[in-house]
């Protein structure tokens, strides 16, 4: 009966880690119990992961982690936590020392001044991180819809740009639309006992307003991940099927309108896997896909292009593996994808405009008029480029005081970039120069989580969001 569900030769490994059976599944339920049985506030640490394979990738971001696969990421998570991630064989922890408290603002005046004109601390609502959707117009930097984030404990609360609350949701697992009015999450049915028993789960889709839009249910492996999901503008959602290298396209209703098979499955999740994203308007969809056990994309990884229902566009091998950050840009006419040790600058069509060699990037950002690219270099260099061919007009460093980079934007019509640190946000001129800067505490947890800003377009309205709280600014006249 094993063979019926598992390749030869995996049988064995899996009854070696049945000690670990059900970390996956139930970490959840027992960081609850933690939590709910301490009473007191829990011990924090300052931790650096090493994150090798895909199981481990997805294993974290079942705790609120999202750390890409290939690289070294600082967070802050209790002590219980720590202890548990480390009991899972070959997930590398390290206890850092405590963040420095931040630094006295620079002496050097300001050359643009920026007035604090509203602050909001959503810690009412339980909100750990925010996600900010397109922006209203050109004058904002806020969207029409904000979503307020604790995956520790599966909430989700939906605000309007005033930030008035429209619905709250409990969704594990959660992925949601570029635009933020559709959201999809997992909802375990039955999780399997041993390694001859077959579980269940559910995904859901709702709509920002908490509305059930329509479900699918998936058997569930003993030990093994649930799929995951793309959701786009247009509600319609793709599946990515890791251990068998499948991805299937649902149109708004939740019909199956397409099937593609990018590789053959031998369930390891070291060496394979599929990362997608959709374009803001949800007419394109992103993949970055892993294939080392078969070379489906030769060595590299395999970047893919599709249209929303399923029909593939171009595909482009990168020469090296590992799978760092990725965005299409604001009118699709760009694509941004960086690898362990090169970034990719491509057209719409798939081809190349510049390879960054040894370039690893953990953030890329478009303008909203697609002429420059913002690439940041893991956490500690900014570049800003021409989109139209690749090239660097500017650069911007973060230094020592200000810790390392987890969020830029563009203000194009302004010619001025923004940047947020672990200990301050700033915002820098085309030619390079810091304009303004200012200073913060650093806050408690996943730091690239905590950690947000928005620019608007002319550069008059700036949103900074460190932990719970919410800073908007407006420049002085």
């Amino acid at each position: 009966m094993l063979k019926r569900f598992f390749p030869k030769g995996l049988i064995v490994s899996l009854l070696v880690l049945s000690g670990l059976a059900l970390v996956l599944f139930v970490s959840g339920f027992s960081q609850q119990e933690q939590r709910d049985t301490t009473g007191t506030k829990p011990a924090w640490e300052r931790v650096r992961i090493a994150v090798a394979t895909e199981e481990q990738y997805q294993y974290l971001k079942g705790l609120g982690i999202d750390c890409p696969i290939g690289q070294m990421c600082e967070v802050s998570i209790p002590e219980w936590q720590r202890k548990e991630i480390e009991k899972r064989g070959g997930i590398k922890v390290k206890v850092l020392p405590p963040p420095a408290p931040p630094p006295p603002p620079e002496k050097r005046p300001n050359q643009v001044e920026y007035k604090l004109v509203r602050e909001i601390d959503l810690k009412r609502d339980g909100v750990e991180s925010i996600v900010f959707g397109p922006k209203k117009d050109k004058n904002s930097a806020l969207s029409d819809i904000i979503l307020g984030l604790n995956e520790m404990e599966n909430k989700v609360c939906v605000y309007d740009s005033t930030f008035n609350l429209i619905s709250k949701m409990y969704l594990r697992r959660v992925t949601f639309s570029e635009n933020l009015r559709y959201l999809g999450g997992i909802k375990y049915v039955k999780i399997p006992q041993d390694v001859t028993e077959k579980g269940s789960y559910k995904f859901e889709l709702f709509d920002y307003t908490g509305k059930k839009l329509w479900e699918l249910e998936r058997e569930l492996y003993y030990d093994a991940s649930p799929n995951s999901y793309s959701v786009s503008s247009k509600g319609t959602v793709v599946e990515r099927d890791h251990l068998n290298g499948i991805l299937t396209f649902y149109d708004q209703k939740g019909n199956k309108i397409k099937k593609i098979q990018l590789y053959v499955g031998t369930w390891d999740p070291g060496g394979q896997g599929i990362r997608g994203e959709f374009s803001e308007d949800g007419e394109y969809l992103l993949i970055q896909a892993a294939d080392e056990d078969g070379h489906a994309f030769g060595e590299g990884i395999g970047v893919l292009f599709f249209t929303s229902d399923g029909k593939e566009l171009w595909r482009f091998n990168t020469e090296d593996k590992g799978m760092g950050a990725k965005n299409i840009s604001k009118l699709n006419n760009y694509v941004a994808v960086s690898t362990k040790g090169t970034t990719y600058l491509l057209s719409r069509e798939g081809n190349r405009i510049k390879k960054f060699g040894h370039l690893f990037a953990t953030g890329i950002c478009f303008s909203s008029n697609e002429k420059y690219t913002l690439l940041t270099e893991y956490y500690h260099t900014a570049y800003l480029i021409r989109s139209e061919n690749g090239e660097i007009i500017a650069k911007y460093g973060a230094s020592k005081k200000g810790g390392s980079i987890y969020a830029t934007d563009i203000a194009e019509e302004a010619k001025v970039f923004g940047v947020l640190c672990s200990a301050m946000a700033s915002v820098i001129g085309f030619d390079g120069g810091t304009l303004w800067s200012t200073n913060f505490p650093v806050p408690e947890g996943p730091l690239f989580r905590m950690l947000n800003m928005s620019l608007s377009n002319d550069g008059k309205q700036l949103v900074v969001q460190v932990g719970t709280k919410i800073m908007i600014y407006q420049q002085a006249e």
